[in-house]
């Protein structure tokens, strides 16, 4: 009950930082050159700019100039390139820092500006899919507490790290799904780091899961090991801020987990007909 209720809290924490989170009563879209547009508004004063295309944001001392979308294409976490993925985060702390001022002004590509006051998202304009992604991420949690709880053992242990990692992912798409216009800053800076440290776990427990179930193979021990080693390597030097090309390691280390955890299953098939041609003294295939 105390895990469970935790798992809440944290949900309620992070639905509380995002209605908190200042933002600008509006709706934008990637139009076809990959630039910011308007889309609609209900502040009356940017009603008249639906359509143009968003050039700049000034808050405070920070001037943020928006070249092209890549603040709405995607979350850092999809972001291939490393340079491409520094300039991203950058741009988010930057909105950030001006929105979070209590005026603003908007640049537009017309040469025309508006001045406004951002405001509190407020609970009601928490988008259908933050909602859907949040409670995906805490029924998995709570899932993961029940089998976990209910009978502790090696197989389960493995099964409520891939769950945890995965419902950690939800939360962060939840987040995302939330600011179609820029990320917080917390949001932003670990989102890449954290996010490729869910899916490295959750592929090298993809890897323990083969050698256990449904039973255990021969030099399993050793095998989880290579797997668990290989993911916290690439995570310890995503931390320490070493590793370069984060997004090609990261995904050929997942696509190489999950392709040795199917040979692992493969061969635990082979396994098993061997030892039913073993009991019946001849090929499973010629029966």
């Amino acid at each position: 009950v105390a895990f469970a209720l935790l798992g809440c809290l944290a949900l309620f924490g992070l639905i509380r930082a995002l209605t908190m989170a200042p933002q600008i009563d509006a709706n934008w879209r990637v139009d076809a050159q990959g630039r910011i547009q308007l889309t609609s508004s209900a502040d009356p004063a940017l009603r008249t700019h639906v359509g143009q295309t968003l050039k700049g944001v000034f808050g405070g001392d920070v001037t943020v100039t928006l070249s092209d979308a890549i603040t709405l294409l995607r979350s850092p976490r999809w972001v291939i390139d490393d340079a491409e993925r520094a300039r991203q985060q950058v741009l988010h702390a930057q909105l950030a820092e001006a929105l979070a001022q209590p005026q603003v002004k908007l640049y537009f590509d017309d040469g025309s500006e508006v001045t406004l006051s951002p405001v509190p998202r407020g609970l009601m304009r928490l988008p259908a899919m933050f909602w859907l992604m949040s409670l995906f991420g805490l029924g998995l949690y709570l899932v993961a507490l029940v089998v976990l709880l209910g009978h502790t053992t090696g197989r389960n242990l493995v099964y409520a790290a891939m769950a945890l990692c995965q419902s950690g992912n939800l939360l962060f798409i939840a987040a995302k799904a939330a600011f179609e216009f820029g990320l917080p800053t917390p949001f932003a800076q670990f989102d890449m780091p954290v996010r490729a440290a869910l899916d490295l776990f959750t592929a090298a427990a993809m890897v323990n899961a083969a050698c256990l179930h449904p039973r255990r193979l021969p030099g399993s021990g050793w095998i989880a090991l290579l797997g668990w080693s290989v993911a916290l390597t690439l995570v310890g030097s995503l931390a320490a801020g070493v590793l370069e090309h984060v997004w090609w390691w990261t995904q050929g280390a997942v696509i190489g987990l999950g392709a040795a955890g199917q040979s692992l299953a493969g061969k635990l098939d082979r396994l098993r007909e061997r030892e039913v041609e073993d009991a019946l003294g001849q090929p499973a295939d010629q029966r």
